[in-house]
């Protein structure tokens, strides 16, 4: 089977014990040294959706903004998330960042007419978009002794809230704050607006609900916020 070498834009990135969830956005350059984008895609490195994740020394330094070279098998979509592609198990290669470029994904977003959770899948849904929500915040909460990042915002209009953040770079930007941000606390960013890259989750037996996650959190401006 022929593999696709491709770049890909990394919208998210997230460093778990099992390895690497990895989302972004395939690009493909002109003829004049423009870049375009294509698709969204999920690289997984198994077609058991229990066990796919990339592992992590192949995306050792890769952040946010960067685009890599990454070899793509075969679309391998499950009930849930149409954009996996089986990854062909080779090294990785960084071939430029985006880090630091203002306003870089305003011409890439997502539109999805609607974000909330579902009781069914249907072949035209998506399980990732990258969106440009407005009046974003966030909040600290422990839940069984276990810390929890929740973010609200509005997206055409409608209030979402409670959207847990599993962004690990705007987490430990947040822990480094030299006010820790207490619990319970609404806030708001100072001075930037942001980018979500939203992932919903698998369907959960037996009722088929799907979760909402904000797997990255990206300002404007392109720095990181642990910058």
């Amino acid at each position: 089977m022929q593999v696709q070498r491709v770049p890909l834009l990394v919208l998210a990135a997230s460093f778990k014990q099992q390895g690497v969830c990895l989302g972004g956005r395939v690009l493909q350059q002109t003829s004049d040294g423009a870049w375009l984008s294509l698709y969204n895609c999920r690289p997984v490195s198994s077609e058991n959706p229990d066990c796919n994740a990339i592992p992590k020394q192949y995306l050792q330094g890769v952040k946010v903004l960067d685009v890599i070279e990454i070899g793509l098998v075969k679309s391998v979509a499950v009930e849930g998330q149409p954009e996996n592609w089986l990854w062909d198990g080779r090294p990785i290669k960084k071939l430029f960042s985006y880090a630091n470029t203002p306003n870089v994904l305003s011409n890439i977003l997502d539109t999805p007419d609607c974000l909330g959770e579902v009781a069914q899948y249907q072949a035209d849904e998506w399980s990732m978009a990258c969106i440009q929500p407005q009046d974003f915040s966030f909040q600290l909460e422990y839940k069984n002794g276990r810390e929890r990042w929740l973010s609200s915002f509005t997206y055409r209009g409608k209030p979402y809230s409670s959207v847990t953040i599993t962004d690990a770079v705007f987490i430990q930007g947040l822990q480094r704050l030299a006010e820790p941000v207490r619990v319970g606390e609404v806030c708001s960013l100072a001075d930037t607006n942001c980018w979500l890259l939203l992932s919903r989750t698998l369907p959960f037996p037996p009722t088929g609900k799907r979760y909402l996650l904000a797997a990255a959190v990206i300002p404007h401006h392109g720095a990181s916020f642990a910058d």
